[in-house]
């Protein structure tokens, strides 16, 4: 029985360091830039972990230096702030989760049993190592999901932590019952190791069920809700090329009518009736500035921005909001017509958005669009008017939205457009003004 007791405290000793250096690179990955690839690093971990468990090191002092090492072979970092974060985790990571299980299971499995039953010193190690194994395996998860899940915070952790924690504090109180059993019971000393394998296994496999299936549900909900965005400038464009489809056939319309003006003007300038050809030349300039009134011309040499700008222009007037546009947009035709609905479409409802909120008499609501090309590049500004509070948390804007899961999500789409085309989105702000500049190159 004791070779088969040193045989699994060797094999959980192998896997305690190995699982010690895979906590420590997902708290790394958080912070620190890698040098090298993931996969790199992982055979790194493992020869690391031969290495340790040949030689069986037992010295803090010979950890921390193995994870000095470690972290500034892997990751671009000052060999100061190596030793700094190495020696953090050693004495406020490690060294207390070590302690935490030990006594756990001394204190819950043996400490009533001390007078009556002698302890075998290496099944308290053992145990002990399972519950130590299985806490920094969670904790490794976390860190590793933590990126993944960032964009999705307040629902992570509103639901989430829940899902995750309470079966965790379950499995590992069942362990720490069967460790009880075992220790009281000698009844049962032959299924020990069995039991002994077979449980932690358990635990491990339903942790890692339980993260996927968080995971995937997470996923599930951000692609969704991506889904529903996606359609959503789908619809736009659709509605804008409608409304592309309308002019046309209004200037069809306009060009047929033309010649039927063409005709009553000729027949009244042939019956000499100068006061009726005015008037009637009056009535078609009229038409014509109603017309022009009604769909407010742009000509920003790009249809889809045309028809763009020409609804939103629509929403400022019954909002109240001064719509200024000095936009040309003529070299940028490569672009494809979603990528221009995503980009002008999100900045401005943020700007329309922003101005209706202004309820200040002194402060104008006002939206302002200019554009210039400039060695090489197409450089727009936008600016709007405010009075709400900009806020950031991690370089993304927060909504005042209802649906704060989803802050930013707007803004963060215009990024990624526009740097699909190698350009670059800069967001300034004052008290009263937000400017949103956007530089895309052209092709000349």
């Amino acid at each position: 029985m004791m070779d088969i007791h040193n045989h699994l405290f060797n094999i959980l000793s192998f896997i305690t360091g190995l699982v010690y250096l895979l906590l420590f690179k997902s708290i790394l990955d958080n912070f620190s830039c890698k040098k090298l690839s993931d996969l790199i690093i992982y055979i790194v971990i493992f020869l690391i972990s031969i290495f340790i468990f040949i030689f069986k090191f037992e010295s803090s002092i010979i950890f921390i230096l193995i994870c000095i090492s470690f972290y500034k072979i892997n990751y671009k970092q000052n060999i100061l702030k190596c030793f700094f974060i190495s020696l953090i985790y050693w004495v406020f990571i490690y060294i207390p989760i070590e302690y935490i299980s030990l006594n756990l299971i001394f204190y819950v499995n043996y400490k009533n049993l001390t007078q009556c039953c002698q302890i075998n010193s290496v099944i308290v190690e053992i145990e002990s190592m399972i519950i130590q194994n299985i806490f920094m395996l969670v904790i490794f998860e976390i860190c590793t999901q933590k990126k993944k899940f960032k964009h999705f915070k307040n629902t992570y952790k509103k639901v989430n932590y829940m899902f995750i924690c309470i079966p965790i504090l379950i499995n590992i109180s069942m362990m720490i019952v069967v460790f009880r059993i075992i220790a009281i019971d000698k009844v049962i000393t032959k299924f020990y190791v069995v039991i002994l394998i077979i449980t932690p296994i358990v635990v491990l496999i339903s942790k890692i069920y339980n993260f996927h299936m968080m995971k995937k549900n997470i996923y599930s909900y951000k692609l969704d809700y991506e889904n529903k965005i996606i359609k959503g400038n789908v619809l736009k464009e659709q509605n804008y090329y409608q409304e592309i489809r309308k002019e046309k056939d209004k200037v069809s319309s306009l060009y047929h009518d033309m010649k039927n003006h063409m005709i009553c003007i000729r027949n009244l300038c042939e019956d000499k009736n100068t006061d009726k050809v005015l008037e009637y030349i009056d009535s078609m300039e009229s038409n014509i500035t109603n017309y022009n009134q009604l769909n407010q011309n742009f000509y920003t040499k790009n249809m889809i921005l045309d028809s763009i700008l020409r609804v939103k222009k629509a929403i400022c007037i019954e909002k109240d909001i001064d719509f200024l546009v000095d936009m040309d947009f003529s070299k940028n035709n490569s672009m494809d017509m979603v990528d221009v609905c995503t980009i002008f479409s999100n900045v401005i409802d943020n700007a329309i958005e922003a101005c209706d909120k202004i309820d200040e008499p002194n402060i104008s609501k006002k939206i302002i669009l200019k554009s210039k090309y400039i060695d090489g590049l197409c450089i727009i500004l936008i600016e709007n008017t405010k009075i709400n509070e900009v806020k950031k948390r991690k370089k993304l804007f927060l909504t005042n939205k209802e649906n704060s899961n989803m802050h930013g999500i707007g803004l963060t789409n215009v990024k990624r457009t526009v740097e699909k085309y190698f350009g670059e989105v800069i967001f300034t702000h004052s008290k009263n003004t937000f400017i949103v500049k956007i530089m895309i190159p052209y092709k000349k």
